[in-house]
């Protein structure tokens, strides 16, 4: 008998903890996050690589649920012949909203994405350091009023140096950047209270 109190017991617990996540999961507003344009640099990939790791952080907050992930977006962009580029307008921003069921649209702009090579020759030794600068303007739009509800720019910089010997990958150096960007987005939108 006491062991069967137990087992109901359990059981309740196990039903109430599903319930209250479910419960809370709806409480919590929608974001669909689109990739960032980047067409204005020499590393168009970048703007990808901001949507993922961007969306991630933000995920991550635990204050919006990701409502719909990025290869899906881009199939019903591509279906509805609309693209990440007319996300200014607001009749634009409602419509796409509408389309995939998000409350809010996260999307942003890689401002810049530069790679500077210093050398310096003396004292017998010739020394390279290479610096990675990204800066990055991240926009939370509201999709039924179309209103940008949240915006930042937020810029990182790393620097690497080198013998010539060990040569560093762009691609990881910018990628751990964005993520320096993406945890200062994620902390400025949960301080911003907004949601």
């Amino acid at each position: 008998m006491e062991g069967s109190i137990v087992i109901f017991l359990k059981t309740i617990c196990v039903v109430l903890a599903i319930f209250s996540s479910v419960a809370f999961s709806h409480e919590l507003p929608s974001i669909a996050v689109i990739d960032f344009d980047a067409t204005n640099t020499q590393h168009e990939y970048l703007g990808s690589q901001c949507a993922e790791i961007i969306g991630d952080a933000v995920s991550n907050t635990n204050i919006f649920i990701v409502v719909v992930d990025r290869e899906k977006l881009k199939t019903i962009l591509d279906e509805q012949e609309l693209s990440a580029s007319g996300i200014v307008d607001p009749d634009y921003v409602i419509k796409m909203g509408a389309l995939i069921g998000a409350e809010y649209i996260m999307t942003g702009k890689v401002v810049s994405a530069n790679i500077k090579t210093t050398t310096f020759s003396g004292y017998g030794v010739d020394t390279t350091t290479v610096t990675y600068t990204i800066k990055v303007r991240a926009r939370i739009l509201d999709t039924k009023t179309g209103q940008v509800v949240f915006s930042r720019i937020e810029k990182a910089t790393a620097s690497k140096p080198s013998t010539g010997k060990v040569k560093t990958s762009e691609d990881g150096e910018f990628s751990d950047l964005i993520d320096k960007i993406a945890n200062l987005l994620a902390s400025h939108i949960v301080q911003s209270g907004k949601f």
